[in-house]
């Protein structure tokens, strides 16, 4: 065998080497899972200070505020932050309104189901206030429910569950896992000073 070609199967051989090391390289690396990405895609869709109005067709609007709303491509799910819905009242909503605050809040895109998380609070003008964690609505059930705790407080009556469904259309609450409620008669008012 000539020198030269000794040398050319030296060189051919070292990169028959090197080719198999890139080789090996290559076969560890397609049998390892793809890497995860370091963090979440980011949502299709960001706003902030979104209000949005309803209007239906007894009354006046009613209206719900959010300090950012995202759509996630993924879930195809709308989150929302620091939520208030305020409904006027109307032929179909009593108590004089109510307004509603969320500190967070999911649905989806087609509005069949919502859920609202963490401490939720409901006011009405009549004076009542209930508060719980946790509710989902379920729009075609037409239903709030909630698995948590429901405290409901107003003008001489209180009045406490463990669990609750109310039927929005019918207005009509349903409570849980032991009740409790209370009445108590309103103070007589105090006449002013100057007064007989």
């Amino acid at each position: 065998m000539s020198p030269g070609t000794t040398e050319i199967r030296r060189v051919f051989g070292a990169f028959g080497g090197a080719g198999a090391a890139l080789a090996s390289t290559l076969a560890l690396g397609a049998c390892r899972p793809p890497a995860e990405p370091t963090s979440p895609p980011p949502p299709a869709i960001v706003l902030s200070d979104v209000t949005l109005r309803h209007y239906p067709k007894d009354g006046p609007p009613r209206v719900a505020h959010a300090a950012a709303v995202t759509f996630d491509r993924e879930t195809a799910q709308l989150r929302a932050e620091a939520i208030t819905a305020q409904v006027p009242p109307s032929p179909s909503v009593g108590r004089g309104g109510a307004k509603m605050t969320a500190p967070s809040g999911a649905g989806d895109i087609h509005g069949r189901r919502a859920e609202a998380f963490g401490e939720i609070v409901v006011e009405t003008g009549a004076g009542d206030r209930a508060e719980t964690v946790d509710v989902i609505w379920d729009a075609e059930a037409d239903l709030l429910s909630g698995e948590s705790p429901l405290r409901v407080r107003g003008p001489g009556y209180s009045i406490d569950g463990k669990t609750f469904r109310f039927h929005v259309g019918d207005e009509r609450l349903e409570l849980g896992g032991g009740v409790e409620a209370g009445t108590r008669v309103a103070p007589e008012p105090r006449p002013q000073e100057g007064e007989p």
